[in-house]
């Protein structure tokens, strides 16, 4: 059985729900490992035991208790597995509870970090104020002067108060999309508009336009709104009481799309492609999203540019001979497939991935050319590297774009701080590429943790890596758990796409998951890399797995965890 985080619930999470957790083991004990279906009385026992485990998970006490069980550590502070555990079991109760998972816990996090409009927002929701004529919103910048003890409290009554039915609005977008209509075209509760003319009236301030009113109550400026060939969903879910608004909406926009796209029988699958970017507004109040912050800068001529900048660096290597299509034709059809399957469905993508890795793994002569076993042999230690040298650059990383965030994570002079400490790790090379020094990076993780808050999510991750990374040893301990990661998600995909290829019980949730784990990209840079220097692939892969051999095993006697990462090389970095 999966362990979730409600098959292991803490501490005082456990006791609340122990008595009960306990009968239902003993009614289904029982039930165990039968050759025949049980009778009617054993199993109305069951069902009934399973409805009060849930009904007990919807309760107040019990839901304080997991509330209390994650603020205990973050104040401890535990080890990152543990924070990560209350977290996911905090968010798991809320969602069974059918609450705002992304609403209520955006507001906890502006009321943690002292923000003045985090915590009306929470008196607001609880009923202590009202919206009246005259009431003034502060702005997002202002602290509210609550102690810590203040700012527990209310969001504790926050998250525990009963949800209630209110007015969600969610705004989702597709690219290479366009409507003719003016202002838009409106299909049942959807309404779709042109990304550039809601990005013009926002700018404008023109709340006399016959664009939705939430657009211009909500200080959004044009930067929330993308740009180019966008056309934005307006899906308006009625007053109800919703744990995941933005799915909804996804759903029905894009169950919309396909309808229509299907009905006009165009084969361009780039055409009307659905955004994970969103928008939601609660009874007319912005309540969270992604802000579409990727069209801050424009990243399609970026990267029409980064496109040619590469053609030019393969001028160099063996990919510029005038017979190599003719030599590796398999190759460029394997780029082929993996390109267009970036821009399918989960299950599709994951099968042409595999395929992918098949054929890989044939070119790279192993003895048992499978494609979990060319994953085993070759990738696990380098992905495991990977998480960690990822998950580092990200955190630092942040560290210097924490001035987008809202509400704000810290002041002013503590991210000038964190810039001049990273001033010599990171490089910007361009807006879509940067570099890393990531041994450099770790050595400053215990400063710039104390700049944040520990009730941030990214103070937390701070003070984690940190730990994680303060000795040879809790490095070696992360490069363990990464590694039994790794055997849970190889194993995942496998069955997955034993699933989809047999037939079988499938999940959409675990498909995608294993979509996104299957290293095919991985295994087609070594490939392209070896052809392009004229190296054999099996030798490409023989140095891969050696390297990974090397560095591993210098996790045992590197002198300090910075010198470890970099495998005996402190001048090692990562790009993106």
């Amino acid at each position: 059985m999966t362990r979730t985080p409600l098959s292991m619930p803490s501490d005082r999470a456990s006791a609340a729900i122990a008595p009960v957790t306990f009968a239902v083991r003993e009614t289904l004990g029982p039930l165990r490992n039968r050759r025949e279906a049980p009778d009617d009385n054993s199993r109305h026992a069951a069902v009934e035991a399973l409805t009060r485990l849930q009904g007990s998970l919807h309760q107040q006490d019990a839901l304080t208790a997991v509330w209390r069980d994650l603020v205990d550590a973050v104040k401890a502070p535990v080890n990152l597995d543990t924070l990560r555990f209350r977290a996911d079991c905090l968010v798991n109760m809320l969602s069974r509870a059918d609450r705002s998972v992304n609403s209520t816990m955006r507001v906890a996090e502006g009321v943690l970090a002292d923000g003045a409009l985090w915590q009306l927002e929470a008196r607001l929701l609880l009923g202590d104020e009202h919206v009246t004529a005259d009431l003034v919103w502060p702005s997002p910048d202002a602290a509210g002067g609550l102690t810590e003890d203040e700012r527990e409290t209310l969001c504790e009554r926050l998250v525990v108060a009963a949800p209630e039915p209110r007015q969600h609005v969610v705004w989702v977008a597709f690219d290479h999309a366009g409507v003719r209509a003016h202002p838009g075209v409106t299909v049942g509760a959807v309404q779709f508009y042109e990304a550039d003319l809601i990005r013009s009236a926002v700018a404008a301030g023109a709340a006399a336009t016959p664009l939705p009113p939430e657009l211009f109550r909500n200080h959004l400026s044009e930067h929330d709104i993308p740009q180019g060939n966008v056309v934005m969903a307006r899906v308006d879910l009625g007053t109800r009481i919703l744990a995941d608004a933005p799915s909804k909406a996804r759903q029905l926009a894009r169950t919309l799309v396909e309808a229509a796209v299907f009905k006009t029988s165009i084969e361009d699958a780039t055409a009307w492609t659905p955004l994970d970017d969103y928008i939601h507004f609660v009874d007319g109040r912005y309540s969270g999203g992604s802000h579409y912050a990727r069209d801050l800068i424009p990243l399609g001529r970026l990267a029409q540019e980064t496109i040619g900048d590469e053609l030019q660096s393969l001028a160099a290597t063996a990919l510029s001979d005038a017979d190599w299509h003719a030599e590796h034709l398999d190759t460029l059809e394997a780029l082929t497939w993996f390109r267009h399957a970036a821009g399918l469905a989960a299950a599709p993508r994951l099968m042409l991935d595999v395929r992918v890795l098949e054929r890989v793994a044939v070119q790279a002569g192993i003895d048992d050319p499978s494609w979990w076993q060319y994953l085993d042999d070759f990738w696990k230690v380098a992905w495991a590297r990977h998480q960690l040298f990822e998950r580092i650059v990200l955190a630092l990383r942040h560290c210097l774009r924490t001035r987008f965030m809202s509400p704000p994570e810290i002041d002013p002079s503590a991210r000038a701080t964190a810039a001049e400490l990273l001033s010599s790790v990171v490089r910007t090379v361009d807006h879509l590429r940067y570099e890393v020094s990531v041994p450099a990076g770790v050595r400053l993780l215990p400063q710039l943790a104390e700049l944040f808050s520990p009730y941030s999510v990214w103070g937390s991750r701070l003070i984690m890596l940190a730990q994680r990374t303060s000795t040879v040893d809790g490095l070696r301990k992360w490069v363990d758990a990464t590694e039994k990661d790794w055997d849970r998600l190889r194993h995942r995909a496998q069955r997955s796409r034993n699933a989809l290829t047999h037939g079988g019980p499938l999940n959409a949730k675990v498909i995608d998951s294993s979509a996104r784990f299957v290293l095919a990209a991985f295994a087609l840079s070594e490939e392209l890399t070896a052809v392009a220097n004229r190296v054999n692939v099996d030798a490409a892969h023989a140095d891969l797995a050696e390297n990974a051999r090397r560095w591993r095993a210098h996790l045992l006697d590197a002198p300090d965890a910075a010198s470890s990462l970099a495998g005996g090389d402190d001048a090692a970095d990562t790009s993106s």
